[in-house]
């Protein structure tokens, strides 16, 4: 029960909580009338509006949608206009399209096509057929074949009206679904994910298919100076933490220790700005840390810091 550990933790004298991790306790915590001790929570609830206990609570997370508005926002100031959408069909996925298109139009983009593909399947053709509008180019030439009563040699065409595609996809999807892409005619169609396309491991061969790719992640894992430091040393030879597909984790918990004391600063200081191992951090009004990635994209296969 996380209302009881934290007043066992309060009784006991402690200055500061940092966690739970999952949504449903922090939400309790969000509903308690009195919250003493200050608390640092580890993730973020999806509830809008003012918290009770605005002054007490603070929610830090890795938030994927943070993620997707974010890519709009570089995708706007690289010129683009017109975005085609594919993204899992899960929850996940639609909550990623939802809030990178909701930001889009914010922004003054509109979203031509949208739609989804299974994750973990077999069949990425038909849904990237789709969203480049071949499948209608293949029925008319269906049609015209129908109507003449003879065979007829056909070229498919994809749209030509899109300036960029957004894609939400973990690796083992993106690996499938960019070849059919580029076989589908869509090579020179500029693509942005989040950073969940990249595993955080290197791994150049696997990932020669994701080229060009461009997407937002954490200085911890884009920026080379950073990934000399002596914690990522220490980290690396003591639990192998280069090797592990949980390193953005590593990450939050080093920004987590390093935020308690300069909570005051950024609260009180609007222009404040932490440089952090998860990204440069602001603390909002509502009392979310916000963090502004790097950018990166694919160049043979690894992911080069391009800002």
């Amino acid at each position: 029960d996380i209302v009881e550990t934290y007043q066992k933790a309060v009784a006991e004298g402690v200055d500061y909580v940092v966690g739970p991790l999952e949504k449903e306790a922090i939400k309790r915590l969000r509903e308690q009338a009195e919250l003493p001790v200050n608390i640092l929570a580890l993730n973020q609830t999806d509830a809008t509006g003012a918290q009770d206990s605005t002054d007490a609570l603070i929610q830090f997370g890795l938030s994927p949608e943070d993620e997707a508005r974010q890519v709009a926002e570089e995708a706007l100031s690289d010129g683009h206009a017109l975005a085609l959408v594919i993204t899992p069909e899960t929850a996940w996925g639609e909550r990623i399209a939802t809030a990178f298109t909701q930001r889009w139009i914010e922004l003054g983009g509109a979203v031509l096509e949208q739609h989804y593909f299974e994750t973990g399947g077999e069949d990425y053709a038909t849904p990237v057929k789709a969203l480049l509008n071949i499948d209608a180019s293949e029925q008319r030439a269906r049609d015209l074949r129908a109507k003449l009563g003879r065979k007829i040699n056909s070229v498919e065409r994809r749209r030509q009206d899109a300036d960029f595609i957004f894609t939400a996809a973990v690796p083992t999807d993106a690996r499938q679904l960019f070849p059919q892409l580029r076989f589908h005619r869509a090579a020179d169609l500029p693509v942005y994910s989040t950073s969940h396309i990249f595993s955080g491991v290197v791994d150049s061969v696997r990932d020669t298919d994701l080229e060009g790719v461009m997407f937002v992640d954490m200085p911890w894992l884009l920026d080379k100076r950073r990934q000399l430091s002596l914690i990522q040393d220490a980290l690396n030879h003591n639990w192998s933490q280069d090797k592990s597909n949980y390193r953005r984790p590593y990450a939050l918990g080093i920004d987590a220790y390093h935020l308690i004391p300069e909570i005051g600063r950024l609260r009180t200081n609007n222009n404040s700005v932490m440089s952090g191992e998860t990204g440069d951090l602001i603390i909002t009004s509502d009392n979310i840390v916000e963090r502004k990635l790097y950018r990166g994209q694919f160049v043979e296969g690894k992911p080069v810091l391009l800002n």
